[in-house]
């Protein structure tokens, strides 16, 4: 039985495991980068699972945040993407 008080994110990475809450669950994510410098590596996580484009989801609080500096790096990077970003309407209705 796993607690997740006592693992680490990479404990979690690519795995299925039984929980305290009496289930199994999984998660398919192969990586997680949460250093210094982490939006610029995004176009490497691009090429390094061959996909092909990006596609940014965000409200206009993220992407102000962190989202116009994602799209301009995948940009800068010739990584094709598609930007949505929510508007305050939507996410309230």
């Amino acid at each position: 039985m796993i607690h997740p008080e006592t693992f680490s994110i990479s404990d979690y990475l690519n795995q299925t495991f039984s929980c305290n809450c009496g289930r199994s669950h999984k998660t398919d994510l192969k990586d997680v980068d949460i250093s210094k410098g982490a939006v610029e590596k995004i176009p490497h996580y691009i090429k390094k699972y061959d996909h092909k484009r990006a596609f940014i989801v965000c409200d206009c609080n993220t992407y102000e945040a962190g989202g116009k500096k994602v799209k301009s790096v995948l940009d800068e990077a010739g990584c094709e993407n598609t930007l949505f970003v929510f508007s305050q309407e939507e996410l309230v209705s």
